[in-house]
């Protein structure tokens, strides 16, 4: 096994020991480290195809696929964006499969064992609405959107928001669905207005540091990429609000008072070295992350 493996099979177990202690459960924490890693996975099969270095990092704040930035600027913008887009594609994949066995199983009378797949598509979902959502170089679908409005002309980006409201007639009927539900309702529409006001804002940066019009698509693939974007986001959404929570309002409960009483036990002098040590361990590593990655590094 080489370092690279290693180092990514190591962080990914100390992650996934993290997140059961800090979700307290075993389950929950593996559920979580096993989405994100099938979803870091999805990145690399792309590249590998198209013979790019990488190394899958598990840290604080999840996982991120690491490559050389001079290997991806010399790809065009259609394989860049099918490299983000392959990430949420997986987890869709793996969300789908749960949802039909989540029913499958309740069809079948196995709650227990149904409610449990059920959240683990839940997760899934959920991971890819996270990464779909246009957060600029934060997430998946910031990068790739970054380079459908870096192809485009002013007058092809109009044309192209015109499919917002194809998108937001699909939501619609799904909050009509969901009308008897306020909580998933409120989850439902909150997502259709942080895609259309994150797109929307895509578009005034829709020049990215290294776009090149002779690497850029043609009209008809960003059209089609655009649309799958807002279909992904449509199906993830109707199986996030469809299927039992992963974290539920009583694990969350269990977990926020079971800090709550830790907190309580300390005293004012041991939480405020506490949070400084916290602080300043982070800001350490964040420094030191920057200081690495930025220079030759890229996310995808």
């Amino acid at each position: 096994m080489s370092l690279s493996y290693a180092r990514t099979l190591s962080s990914a177990t100390l992650f996934g020991v993290a997140a059961s202690f800090v979700l307290r459960s075993w389950r929950l924490g593996w559920f979580l480290t096993l989405s994100l890693g099938l979803h870091e996975l999805g990145h690399v099969s792309l590249l590998q195809r198209y013979s790019v270095n990488w190394e899958i990092r598990f840290g604080i704040f999840g996982a991120a696929t690491v490559t050389p930035r001079d290997q991806r600027q010399r790809l065009e913008h259609l394989d860049n964006a099918l490299i983000h887009l392959a990430g949420p594609a997986v987890s869709l994949m793996q969300a789908l499969l749960a949802y039909v066995v989540h029913g499958t199983l309740m069809l079948f009378e196995m709650a227990e064992l149904g409610r449990r797949v059920g959240q683990l598509g839940n997760l899934a979902a959920l991971i890819v609405l996270i990464n779909l959502m246009p957060l600029g170089k934060l997430s998946d679908g910031g990068k790739a959107l970054r380079r459908i409005f870096a192809s485009l002309l002013p007058r092809a980006e109009t044309e192209l928001l015109w499919v917002l409201l194809f998108w937001l007639g699909a939501l619609i009927w799904l909050a009509a669905i969901l009308w008897g539900d306020p909580a998933r309702l409120i989850t439902t529409l909150a997502f259709a207005a942080w895609f259309v006001v994150g797109t929307l804002v895509e578009r005034r940066r829709d020049n990215p540091d290294d776009a090149d019009i002779a690497r850029a698509m043609t009209h008809r693939q960003t059209g089609i990429l655009f649309g799958a974007i807002g279909a992904s986001l449509i199906v993830s959404i109707a199986i996030f609000v469809s299927t039992p929570f992963w974290l539920s309002s009583q694990d969350a409960t269990r977990i926020a008072r079971a800090y709550a009483g830790l907190l309580a036990n300390l005293t004012a002098y041991r939480t405020a070295v506490l949070i400084a040590v916290l602080l300043g361990a982070s800001l350490i590593i964040g420094a030191r992350l920057v200081r690495r990655r930025l220079p030759q590094e890229d996310d995808s």
